[in-house]
C-alpha cells in the first residue's frame, strides 16, 4: 500500500475540505427533495468513499442508520460493478436486497 504524509495543517486543510464536500451534497439534496422526509427531518446521508467502498468523509447532518446503509451499499455496488467498468460523471443507483426504499446515487470521479 501507498502511503502519503501530510504535515498536520495540510492534513487539516484537506479533512475540512472533504467535510465541506459532503456537506454541499447533503444541502443540495435537501433543497432539491421533494419529500419532507428528507427536505425537513434530514433522512439522509452523504459521503465520499475511497475505490475499495470505505467511507472517508460523510456530512454532519444525516441519520446513523442512512450513514451505515451507505458503506455496504457502496461496496455491494462495486462487486457488482467493478471500478473498471464505472466512467466518471455517470451517476448510478445501486438497490440492495433488504433495503427496497433507500435510494443511492453513485457518482464516480
Amino acid at each position: 500500500m501507498n502511503t502519503t504524509h501530510f504535515d498536520p495543517i495540510t492534513l487539516e486543510v484537506l479533512w475540512n475540505r472533504l467535510i465541506s464536500i459532503t456537506n454541499e451534497q447533503a444541502a443540495a439534496l435537501m433543497r432539491a427533495s421533494f419529500t419532507t422526509v428528507v427536505r425537513e427531518a434530514g433522512d439522509l446521508s452523504a459521503g465520499v468513499f475511497d475505490a475499495a467502498g470505505n467511507m472517508i468523509a460523510q456530512a454532519v447532518t444525516g441519520t446513523p442508520g442512512a450513514h451505515q446503509l451507505h458503506g455496504h451499499v457502496v461496496r455491494h455496488f462495486l462487486r457488482e460493478y467493478p471500478l473498471k467498468s464505472l466512467q466518471p460523471g455517470i451517476p448510478s443507483s445501486p438497490t440492495i436486497p433488504g433495503w427496497p426504499r433507500a435510494i443511492t446515487m453513485i457518482l464516480p470521479l
